[in-house]
């Protein structure tokens, strides 16, 4: 195993970043919509909010059945999508191409790797268990209610500081502006994937360098690292 990453610490945005989770997201908010005798949601609509959560997927949802809601009725379903979408995580969930590919050479050449999200602590936890790569990651930090969630830096730094790595060289891999400007907050680089879930053109976020697959993006994390040892 090399050291020539020894000191960097690697974290990954999940939804639309590592792991396609749109599919049981979509199929869970189905479900719930059929219940209310809503017409389902084609992926096409609810792709651009896969990675901002359940209660605006429910939205979505309503608007486009063209029902009115309440917020004590949205609450309630809110915690019903929960219950549903853990029961089926990892049904057709799958990890993008490439990505075990790029976690290993990085891993190999001795980086770190962390998780930090806005998904539930517990949902982004049980997701990774049951694609059996939980076990890669230092650090899994999700939403929790007492504790701020990206784009405050400080998601970040309790990401890092719970992987042991604090004082280490860390770059934010993500597919929003929530995952840039978290970076950009703590002065650290960021890489935007092109896949992901973003609602805007992915060379808009702001980031220091775009993928369009993770076979690039372990030649891109050593080229960042490079820059930064230069000032």
């Amino acid at each position: 195993m090399s050291a020539e990453l020894a000191d960097v610490l690697v974290v990954f945005d999940l939804d639309g970043t590592l792991v396609d989770t749109a599919p049981d997201l979509l199929a869970t908010l189905n479900r719930i919509l059929e219940r209310q005798n809503l017409p389902p949601v084609a992926m096409q609509d609810a792709r651009p909010l896969m990675g901002v959560g359940a209660r605006a997927l429910l939205q979505l949802g309503f608007r486009l059945g063209a029902r009115d809601w309440d917020d004590g009725q949205l609450a309630s379903l809110v915690s019903e999508f929960i219950v549903d979408y853990r029961a089926h995580i990892a049904d057709h969930s799958f990890l993008f191409d490439d990505a075990l590919m790029a976690m290993d050479a990085l891993q190999s050449a001795g980086a770190g790797l962390a998780i930090c999200t806005n998904k539930p602590t517990h949902l982004a936890t049980a997701l990774l268990e049951e694609m059996d790569i939980a076990h890669r990651f230092a650090a899994i930090t999700g939403a929790e209610r007492d504790r701020a969630s990206k784009p405050d830096p400080e998601h970040l730094r309790a990401t890092m500081i719970a992987a042991g790595r604090a004082d280490a060289r860390a770059v934010m891999v993500g597919d929003s502006r929530n995952d840039v400007d978290a970076a950009r907050g703590l002065g650290i680089p960021s890489i935007a994937v092109s896949f992901g879930y973003a609602n805007c053109a992915v060379h808009e976020l702001g980031a220091t360098h775009v993928i369009d697959g993770f076979a690039e993006l372990p030649a891109c994390i050593r080229a960042v690292m490079a820059a930064d040892r230069a000032f």
